[in-house]
């Protein structure tokens, strides 16, 4: 299956699939992060699942804070929706964003 999608609307993707996708590995414990694209018709939806964080482990933040910090707000700016909820099987979290095409 080919998608035709809207170049502004393929680089709206392309940062929101990069900052969720940093946000998993940054502020979890996960060793694999699943990203899923779904073509929902009028809107595309972006998932991101990670592995948790165990709650006997600090979350490691890499960086300055001058570096990071922003990924959700870009999320929102780009995005129609978004929102996250626990992993349906197994830990950890799926942030999803619905960007409209």
């Amino acid at each position: 299956m080919l998608w035709e999608v809207d170049g502004t609307v393929c680089e709206a993707v392309t940062l929101v699939v990069s900052e969720l996708v940093t946000n998993a590995v940054v502020h979890t414990a996960s060793c694999r992060v699943i990203c899923e694209l779904r073509d929902c018709g009028e809107r595309l939806r972006v998932s991101v699942q990670d592995e948790g964080c165990p709650a006997a482990e600090p979350r490691l933040r890499r960086g300055s804070p001058e570096e990071g910090g922003r990924g959700l707000l870009l999320v929102d700016a780009v995005s129609s929706a978004w929102g996250a909820h626990d992993a349906r099987h197994g830990a950890g979290r799926v942030v999803w964003a619905e960007l409209a095409c």
